[in-house]
């Protein structure tokens, strides 16, 4: 496959500059190792924990493994090995110099025990999540950030997009974006992701938290699958499962330590008096998430409703991969995505706020035509606290204007 630039690069060659310990975290198979070679070339040395053979020497003998290391290294899945990182603790301790280790981990390496005496000021870690479709519109560096939060936080929003067919929106949805996955045929696809969990779920969430009824948690994973973009009823999956709430609360959230669902808060502020503070959650690819629920294209041409809470998902990935990807006048802004629901029974699909405490309203439509009846529960939102604006996006091709600050919005502007 053709190297496709990763929007990490540019930030993960800065912080080599001045940091002596950079991490790389993510989901497996979304590129990191590919990313971290990029970046180093034949500057620095290579190790994975997947050779048997070095993990066991790593295992056996931390310090000793890190001492006797080339620098500057990277160490890829480092998770599968977490002692080393207070053995990299003590070596970079006894040196300020930059750029010494390049981690990756298929986990949060922050959730690591090893890391309650942290490297705090000596690490910098950035997360990978599968390919965005603003990396995948261009061939050269420029997919460095995307515009389309930024135009939406602007006074007067203005989005780039370009035309997108209802065939090739469902092909991108249902293909996700994990890079091995992109070129296979659809039953191969399918194939491939269905492969892809059973691996982490035998394998790597192992290396997260003792789980041996892995039986228990494929279920768990598929039932979540059928509850992606809804709220997560705890007792609800006990009673299918046998399971008690605690085992499962602790199981889900093993699921978000290894990038394969992310929970994400009810939004609320001091004057939304009624708000369900109860988190949704999403996969964090749409093509993983089609595969376990057995849906292709054959199935959504006979029943278009299919299409929906996928959309949903596909676009809570690509707002998550823009989120911590847009630049505005040389400095990263940062966002945090939220959803909103109150007992009023008024739901919005995400409320994106930014550094300032501004925040934009989006809902998802698997729709051509917008109207306004899409922007009710915005409006309503509205009504109880300041919104920068209102976004529809939807499947049509028109930006359109609903009123002040209420826009529909193609969903291919997420792709610039």
């Amino acid at each position: 496959m053709t190297f496709i630039y990763r929007y990490l690069e540019d930030e993960i060659k800065d912080a080599l500059e001045f940091m002596r310990v950079v991490a790389i975290v993510g989901a497996r198979q979304v590129g990191k190792s590919t990313l971290a070679k990029n970046i180093a070339g034949d500057k620095m040395t290579y190790v994975t924990l997947d050779d048997t053979g070095k993990l066991q020497a790593a295992l056996s003998d931390p310090i000793g493994f890190i001492k006797n290391l080339k620098r500057p290294t990277i160490i890829d899945e480092i998770q599968r090995a977490p002692e080393l990182i207070k053995a990299i603790k003590v070596e970079v301790d006894n040196s300020n110099h930059p750029g010494q280790f390049l981690l990756t981990g298929s986990t949060n390496i922050l959730n690591l025990p090893t890391l309650a005496d942290s490297l705090a000021g000596r690490m910098i870690v950035r997360e990978l999540h599968p390919l965005a479709q603003f990396e995948l519109s261009y061939s050269s560096k420029l997919a460095t950030s995307s515009t389309f939060l930024s135009s939406a936080f602007s006074h007067n929003p203005s989005f780039k997009y370009q035309p997108l067919s209802q065939e090739k929106l469902i092909d991108l949805v249902l293909c996700g974006g994990y890079p091995e996955a992109l070129s296979l045929s659809e039953t191969r696809r399918i194939t491939w992701h269905n492969a892809y969990l059973k691996s982490i779920i035998e394998r790597d969430i192992k290396e997260v938290v003792q789980i041996n009824k892995t039986s228990e948690l494929a279920k768990l994973t598929r039932i979540i699958a059928s509850l992606s973009s809804q709220e997560i009823n705890l007792a609800s999956i006990s009673r299918q499962l046998q399971l008690d709430q605690k085992s499962i609360a602790k199981y889900i959230a093993s699921l978000e330590k290894i990038y394969l669902i992310k929970q994400i808060p009810c939004w609320h502020r001091n004057e939304l008096k009624r708000v369900v503070k109860k988190s949704k959650v999403h996969f964090l690819d749409s093509g993983l998430l089609a595969s376990i629920r057995r849906i292709n294209k054959t199935k959504i041409a006979k029943n278009r409703e299919l299409l929906g809470s996928l959309l949903e998902t596909f676009v809570f990935c690509e707002l998550l991969k823009i989120s911590h990807n847009t630049t505005i006048d040389g400095i990263k802004e940062t966002y945090n995505i939220h959803h909103y629901r109150d007992t009023r029974k008024n739901e919005v699909d995400f409320v994106v706020e930014n550094a300032d405490g501004q925040a934009i309203g989006i809902e998802v439509k698997a729709t051509q035509t917008a109207s306004d009846k899409h922007f009710a529960n915005l409006i309503k939102l509205a009504k109880y606290t300041e919104l920068k604006a209102g976004i529809v996006i939807y499947t049509g091709e028109d930006f359109l204007s609903f009123g002040k600050s209420l826009y529909a919005v193609p969903i291919s502007a997420l792709f610039e």
